[in-house]
């Protein structure tokens, strides 16, 4: 009987090793839990103005799909124990006819998940872009349709040289 109960013992040494080395994971999935909370902060207000995201993985698999394939994302257990912002990044934020203006954009600064953004005949001007791009992580922009200078659209590539911003020749003058 005295055996048995001393057999379960440990010593401080052992528990304080064992709870260190279950902190090390936990801090780093506190961490990702919160940036992925961040991310899904991020696309409601996208799509509160009218914008599409696409994911990552979604993009990759409209890739590989054969063409005219229906691509739904997958709805494993644990994506949704966790959410979808947990496992996956957004690639590409698009807000296509939307009436997303100067003024509304700043709801979006800044954009720190989307690396990526479309803009097409929108209400958006180069200084509305100008804004998005100086305070977040955006590395390529689309711009057609929206109501912004040529001119106007050469200074924002000067201004943000790292910053790929593409444009169509649907531009008004």
């Amino acid at each position: 009987m005295n055996a048995a109960r001393h057999r379960f013992q440990y010593s401080l040494r052992s528990l304080l090793i064992l709870v260190t080395l279950l902190c090390v994971p936990m801090v780093w999935f506190s961490w990702h839990y919160q940036q992925s909370q961040a991310q899904a902060r991020e696309i409601a207000k996208i799509q509160h103005l009218g914008g599409k995201i696409f994911y990552k993985r979604e993009l990759q698999a409209l890739k590989e799909a054969p063409v005219g394939t229906l691509i739904s994302p997958p709805d494993d257990w644990y994506r949704r124990l966790l959410g979808h912002d947990f496992f996956d990044r957004v690639a590409d934020a698009s807000f296509f006819g939307t009436q997303i203006t100067d003024e509304t954009i700043n709801e979006l600064v800044p954009l720190k998940f989307t690396p990526e953004v479309h803009f097409d005949i929108t209400l958006v001007t180069s200084a509305g872009i100008g804004r998005l791009l100086s305070e977040g992580n955006v590395k390529r922009v689309y711009i057609g349709g929206v109501r912004s200078e040529y001119k106007g659209l050469i200074e924002l590539q000067k201004k943000f040289p790292d910053v790929e911003i593409i444009y169509h020749s649907r531009l008004h003058d």
